[in-house]
């Protein structure tokens, strides 16, 4: 995802089958247009990802554990 204008999201991962996934988050950074900050989590079918999107982009990639 990715656009100029900041604003938040809430996306379900209803997307998801059951069970654990881990996900690779990839988000803008406030240190510069070019910043980014990397985290990895363990999500679910029933979790939702927020999203704030700051004038950059954001990529999740999720694998089953």
């Amino acid at each position: 995802m990715n656009g100029p204008t900041a604003r938040s999201l809430n996306v379900p991962l209803l997307f998801l089958d059951e069970g654990e996934y881990g996900a690779m988050l990839i988000r803008d950074s406030n240190d510069g247009p070019a910043a980014v900050e990397t985290e990895s989590i363990v999500l679910k079918h029933s979790d939702s990802l927020v999203i704030e999107l700051i004038g950059g982009g954001f990529i999740a990639r999720f694998s089953r554990k």
